[in-house]
């Protein structure tokens, strides 16, 4: 069992109210703390770290009981606070403000003063003393060697700060006095201030980053993670911002809420009902809940309130006893059938929709509810975001890729076909990022599924199995290969990797560092479905991608995914990986080099080749490297002749 501080502690606020917490903080993991303002955050991490005492409160570390009457007592036990009034004293620099607070004097500092005294005014009449003297001090640790060692500790720290571009030196200003320092800086001033704390176990942060620029603290956050992480430090952490809350991912939230008959109280978020919180995007909303039907019915009735509904969903649907029962508890107003895949995401069938909508008397206050594949998850959350300047809408994936993929993320899209007869086909130029409401999962979906279609939408899986975790590549593969098709596995297999996506998006939302593996195969994948013109399905091309870039690299994982897709498939993998079609593209150069031209990602440039993400051997551990340092360039001819050498081993 972990290491824990933990217990319960009761008082009554100036307002005269009451306020309890129960807690249990354990060391290693991250926690957020969040409530509106004035509730008490910050009086409840002062009376858990000694700068409030209370009679009724029963502390315990390792579940020995103890009290603090000071902060000062709080950090000789391993706790420790940033709390939201510190400051830093504008007439002293930093070095000194740091030696001010951790080299307090001593006995042995005492001592050392005694002997310094002797030595000083003894020595001339007492030689035999001064030897004496002289040895003991040569073996006394003098203040200024542990100050000496504080301020390389303190620089160590300050240069684990340094964003990997270059832009700031938070160590140059170790020497600067406040006025001197940015937002930022100050802020990790005060973080190493604390993290110096001998013994240090149990971090308070009271809304560290208030004030800090948006562009800074992400990165400070990221550093300050790793170093928990590396020492099991907890890290308790008071913020109002839900983008503070996904990017701490936190193993538990809490929330200080009030009630007449409770008064406040310490509360766990999220509720049963709601296995997670994705990743959204920071500009809008930081997250969304995703709930489990299966796990928490009654969820479904809490939704029943946010009504009108409108559903949009995939006609192959409509006789699912899943489907019904979304259509008995929500009572849609209208019902609107779509026909799954890339043909969906069209700007005709946008403006058809639209017009059906508002023939219906389409309310703005009303929720559209998505139901379908990953098509259909994108199509209506690029409705539901344009529709009367940005509609409420909910997500109810139905397939093993929109679960593990689509769900996740935020994007929406339209695909475009350039007019003439040999018009190019243009993937997602028109899109924008938009958060659900709220991600519905039922398994139920998944039940009718054909094994064909599963193995199909397990590409994605694969992919984060490849880049990030070995465990569910082992399972994903074992899926692919084999015959089962019993819904559990291939539903935890679809949760598991939309958690990894989650995760990914936490640390970086925009795709231009860590989450740069979520783009493994794309380059060839996009290529691909815009030179067939969207026949080929999106999982059938993420896997032709990956098979490619592997075979690039050289990867033995290459002979591995191959097997595996050409036993899942059997012989039917001819037809289903359209090895015949994509042989002829592969002898057009000319086509499938437009095919690749027409990509708009910015590591794609024909000028100066196609970048392509070398893999670690297991990508378990994610790198805090820039993704872009790991990619490697390939001309077209190398890309093409990759492409034909794969259409052969699969023909």
């Amino acid at each position: 069992m972990n290491a824990a501080f933990s217990g319960s502690i009761g008082v009554t606020t100036d307002q005269d109210k009451r306020l309890r917490a129960v807690f249990h903080f354990e060391q290693g993991k991250i926690y957020t703390l969040q409530g509106p303002n004035q509730i008490g955050k910050t009086l409840l991490v002062k009376l858990l770290t000694g700068a409030v005492t209370s009679s009724k409160s029963d502390l315990r570390i390792d579940n020995a009981s103890l009290q603090f009457d000071s902060p000062a007592s709080a950090n000789r036990h391993g706790v420790c606070a940033v709390y939201q009034e510190d400051d830093l004293l504008p007439t002293m620099r930093v070095d000194e403000q740091i030696a001010l607070r951790h080299l307090n004097p001593s006995v042995k500092d005492a001592f050392e003063y005694v002997v310094r005294f002797a030595i000083l005014f003894l020595h001339l009449p007492i030689p035999y003393f001064a030897a004496a003297a002289h040895w003991i001090e040569s073996r006394l640790p003098h203040r200024k060697l542990r100050e000496e060692r504080l301020k390389e500790a303190a620089k160590e720290l300050l240069k684990a700060y340094a964003p990997v571009d270059g832009s700031t030196d938070y160590l140059a200003h170790f020497t600067s006095r406040p006025s001197a320092l940015s937002g930022g800086a100050k802020a990790v001033v005060k973080l190493v201030a604390a993290q110096l704390t001998p013994g240090l176990r149990y971090l308070f942060l009271d809304e560290v980053f208030r004030g800090v620029q948006p562009s800074a603290w992400p990165g400070i956050m990221r550093s300050l993670r790793t170093w928990a992480e590396k020492n099991r430090i907890a890290i308790i952490a008071v913020t109002h911002s839900e983008e503070e809350v996904v990017r701490w991912n936190p193993c538990q939230r809490l929330l200080l809420r009030e009630t007449e008959q409770d008064g406040i109280f310490l509360q766990k978020i999220p509720p049963e009902s709601i296995s997670r919180l994705a990743s959204g995007i920071p500009n809008r909303i930081g997250s969304y809940p995703v709930v489990e039907i299966d796990v928490a019915s009654e969820s479904l009735d809490e939704l029943r309130k946010d009504g009108p509904f409108y559903f949009l969903f995939d006609q192959a649907l409509e006789n699912e006893p899943s489907y019904k029962r979304l259509r008995t508890t929500l009572s849609p107003l209208c019902e609107v059938k779509l026909v799954g895949g890339e043909s969906v995401k069209d700007w005709a069938n946008y403006e058809k929709v639209v017009l059906q909508l508002i023939g219906k008397s389409l309310r703005t206050e009303g929720c559209l509810v998505i139901i379908g594949g990953g098509s259909i998850l994108n199509f209506g959350g690029f409705l539901a975001a344009t529709l009367n300047r940005g509609m409420r809408f909910v997500l109810v994936p139905t397939t093993i890729m929109a679960i593990a993929d689509v769900a996740i993320g935020s994007k929406t899209s339209l695909n475009l076909r350039s007019p003439g007869k040999n018009g190019k086909h243009l993937k997602h130029p028109i899109g924008l990022y938009a958060n659900p409401d709220r991600v519905i999962l039922d398994k139920g979906f998944l039940d009718s599924l054909p094994l064909a279609n599963k193995k199909i939408g397990l590409a994605e899986c694969v992919k984060h199995g490849l880049c990030q975790d070995r465990r569910l590549w082992n399972k994903a593969i074992e899926l692919l290969r084999g015959t089962d098709s019993n819904t559990p596995n291939w539903y935890e297999v679809a949760v598991d990797t939309m958690h990894l996506k989650s995760d990914m998006l936490s640390l970086d939302p925009w795709e231009m560092d860590e989450a740069l593996v979520l783009l493994f195969g794309h380059l060839h994948a996009h290529a691909l479905e815009r030179a067939l013109g969207f026949a080929m399905p999106h999982g059938v091309a993420v896997y032709w991608g990956m098979l490619i870039d592997l075979h690039l690299a050289g990867d033995v994982r290459f002979a591995e995914l191959l097997s595996a897709v050409t036993a899942g498939f059997g012989s039917t993998t001819k037809d289903v990986m359209m090895v015949g079609a994509v042989s002829e593209l592969a002898a057009n150069p000319g086509l499938m080099m437009g095919a690749y031209e027409d990509d708009t990602k910015m590591q794609h440039k024909k000028d100066t080749g196609y970048s392509i993400l070398r893999l670690s051997p297991w990508g378990g551990d994610v790198s805090r490297e820039p993704r872009a340092d790991q990619t490697k360039k390939y001309t077209f001819s190398e890309v093409n002749h990759a492409l034909e050498a794969v259409a052969k081993l699969l023909n």
